[in-house]
């Protein structure tokens, strides 16, 4: 599926798409599983073991996240990407709320 075109113009989502959310998805599974069953809710994508911190860990996830939505998602995917961005940014403040106590 890649070098189509959908409705609203955007670039259908390439083989680079998939293969940079399955890497996202590889490391959600172990800091946070709601997220990747966002991003896959089938579970095609296997966990990738992380051994950084958990706040770390969503960190990078996000930021993937906002590269992907920006640069590679078709609408979809921006679909997906902005909910998982979200519950991301709820762990993340979840976790920032527990060092500040």
């Amino acid at each position: 599926m890649s070098g189509g075109r959908t409705r609203a113009g955007r670039a259908a989502p390439s083989e680079q798409f998939y293969a940079f959310v399955s890497q996202i998805v590889g490391v959600a599974r172990t800091v946070a599983p709601d997220v990747a069953d966002i991003l896959d809710p089938d579970g095609a994508f296997a966990a990738t073991p992380w051994r950084g911190s958990r706040l770390r860990g969503l960190k990078l996830c996000r930021s993937m996240m906002r590269y992907a939505r920006d640069e590679l998602a078709d609408d979809l995917g921006i679909s997906r990407l902005d909910c998982a961005i979200a519950a991301v940014d709820e762990h993340i403040d979840e976790l920032s709320d527990e060092r500040d106590v």
